[in-house]
């Protein structure tokens, strides 16, 4: 290969050392490991590019956001009592379109959701309508429908 590419003069654009194998990647499949990787920025560093202030979500520098963070939260859940009334219709949400979107497959034992597409993704759409831009649940549905 490299006598053919210096022959065409081309040698210059490609590199002829043997690739290292890469390590074999460690897959977090529990909470507690997943949870230990976030809460430690100082080992598992982001892998995103930071631009300006940088995110609260990207775990960049934890100390900078935490005001960031409590004011957030503070907007979203002003009292203790609003948080818990959240966290229960979260749930009740979660647990109606459970139900409305299982199905079971024919001579098969159990029952299936797709539960990111059909739960998760629907009721944080539901969420973000109403905790940050005030949409109407009518309007959302709409929308969703759509999709």
């Amino acid at each position: 290969m490299k006598d053919s590419l210096t022959h065409q003069k081309l040698e210059k654009k490609y590199t002829f050392d043997r690739p290292q194998a890469l390590r074999v990647p460690k897959v977090l499949n529990t909470f507690t490991g997943i949870k230990a990787v976030f809460s430690d920025s100082s080992r598992f560093k982001v892998i995103y590019e930071k631009y300006g202030y940088g995110s609260i979500l990207m775990f960049d520098e934890i100390a900078k956001h935490d005001a960031d963070k409590a004011m957030v939260l503070h907007a979203l859940f002003p009292s203790p009592e609003a948080l818990g009334l959240h966290a229960r219709w979260f749930a009740g949400q979660v647990t109606k379109k459970i139900k409305e979107k299982t199905w079971k497959y024919p001579n098969v034992n159990g029952n299936y959701v797709d539960i990111a597409k059909d739960v998760i993704n629907v009721v944080s759409a539901h969420v973000s309508a109403d905790k940050l831009v005030w949409f109407s649940a009518a309007c959302l549905s709409r929308v969703l429908q759509t999709l």
